[in-house]
């Protein structure tokens, strides 16, 4: 088969220049395909980035070591092999952007000595005492007197310059032993030729991982979302078709959360396969049928990472830490029952009834399609979070030689939402964003002792 090549797509694309392994930024892709009858067959890509520590002396692991070539690459997952090319090499140049951290635009001081020119610390979340006092632990609590490195965001919320902590806005840099307040994690980072519709990408994946979170560790009993799939807009179709096509059972919950925008959560269920019987994903998008496409893409390509990736699993779930221990976890069948809370009945809301945050609030979907509407996004998001107490801090992560080709990667950051953490014995279990929602949500107490212990599923 032959699969469309970088090289043909550069006037349509000019950043289709940085790709290629004889002197381009990232490498050349490689198409993927599955051994796998079952599996959701949706064409795959990915784009390796390199081995960045040979070029760059203060990229590493958190050991310290260097990068492997195969530690970082870019995917994408599409019907339409063109886009699933552009995925991939968009998503390995933002990979590449966020991981380009120079000296000279790294601030070392302390929190107290920056002051109110920093993102305020204890807004940000944190790990719990249990946590802290684990004798397993990686991490230690933030010290506001201790120096760490800073870059410069801009707060969107503010309307001002800000400094945030290069281990929220970076991957990879050099770590310091002062460094292990954050786990470092690629939430917020996204990238386009249009940096607004980069930015509102950013925002919409830290409001998903959010909810990923919230979801599993308050196990919360979500509506599943009813579907007419004769009554798909036409750009879902192919997706739809292909998860037909398969052997996988694809259930959607409404997760959307109190900032608005509408959130799908999906479970994938292979109940006799002995690799992958439960895959699941979410998806942020004021679009909720693009939602729907979205996860169905990430359940392809989560099945391809579990054809590939590793088969050796901790004995311990408290040792998960790599994304995908979590995925191949629930792929053994006998973790099934972990997502009772979910499966139990929980009632049902149609697609149309979940909440449908600016396109429908203010404009009618034509005219909303008509309009420039990354520009509305952006500035409903703003006020959204604004009107919520939190803040909003973007980092501008574009390189030259990417900007060169008018293509830009930011890091968005809302330190009051939740992260994600695939690293069991760190969780950020003292953030209040975890027991306010989770309280609010099942309108009950919520405690620590109430935080589901099983592993994090999402890869």
């Amino acid at each position: 088969m032959e699969y469309p090549q970088p090289h043909d797509l550069i006037e349509k694309y000019p950043f289709m220049r940085l790709v290629g392994s004889g002197g381009g930024v990232v490498g050349d892709p490689t198409w993927r395909n599955t051994n796998d009858p079952g599996a959701i067959d949706i064409p795959l890509c990915t784009v390796p980035v390199g081995e960045l520590s040979r070029c760059y002396s203060n990229v590493s692991t958190i050991s310290g070591k260097h990068l492997d070539s195969y530690a970082l690459c870019g995917v994408g997952c599409d019907p339409n092999q063109e886009i699933a090319l552009v995925k991939a090499v968009a998503e390995s140049l933002e990979r590449y952007a966020s991981c380009i951290l120079l000296p000279s635009e790294t601030k070392i001081a302390s929190a107290n000595q920056l002051g109110d020119t920093a993102l305020e610390w204890s807004k940000w979340p944190s790990f719990s005492q249990s946590e802290l006092n684990d004798p397993y632990s990686i991490v230690q609590a933030f010290n506001p007197a201790r120096p760490t490195r800073w870059v410069k965001g801009v707060s969107l919320t503010e309307g001002r310059e800000m400094f945030v902590p290069a281990v929220m806005s970076h991957l990879f840099p050099r770590p310091l032993s002062k460094d292990s307040y954050w786990i470092q994690i690629s939430t917020g980072v996204a990238a386009h030729t249009n940096i607004k519709k980069a930015i509102v990408s950013g925002i919409l994946e830290v409001i998903e991982r959010d909810m990923t979170s919230l979801v599993w560790m308050g196990q919360l009993p979500l509506k599943e979302v009813l579907i007419d799939k004769t009554a798909l807009p036409s750009d879902c179709n192919a997706y739809f078709k292909a998860l037909e096509a398969s052997q996988f059972e694809l259930k959607f919950y409404d997760a959307t959360s109190d900032i608005g925008v509408p959130i799908l959560y999906g479970l994938a269920r292979r109940p006799n396969h002995p690799s992958m019987a439960s895959v699941v994903s979410c998806a942020a998008d004021f679009d909720k049928y693009a939602a729907c496409s979205s996860i169905i893409r990430e359940v392809s390509a989560a099945s391809y990472m579990l054809e590939y990736a590793p088969s050796d699993l901790p004995v311990d779930t408290m040792d998960f830490r790599r994304l995908e221990d979590g995925l191949r976890y629930y792929g053994l069948p006998k973790n099934s029952k972990d997502f009772d809370f979910l499966t139990k009945g929980n009632g049902t809301i149609l697609i149309e009834e979940v909440a449908t945050g600016l396109s429908h609030d203010i404009y009618g979907v034509e005219q909303y399609k008509q309009l420039d509407y990354s520009s509305l996004e952006l500035d409903w998001l703003i006020k959204k979070l604004k009107s919520k107490g939190m803040d909003l801090v973007v980092v501008d992560l574009t390189t030259d030689d990417l900007a060169a080709e008018g293509f830009y990667v930011i890091r968005a950051i809302i330190p009051q939402l939740m992260p994600m953490s695939t690293v069991s014995r760190s969780r950020y279990l003292g953030h209040s964003r975890l027991y306010d929602y989770c309280r609010d949500y099942r309108k009950m107490d919520f405690t620590e002792a109430n935080v589901n212990p099983c592993p994090q599923p999402f890869a």
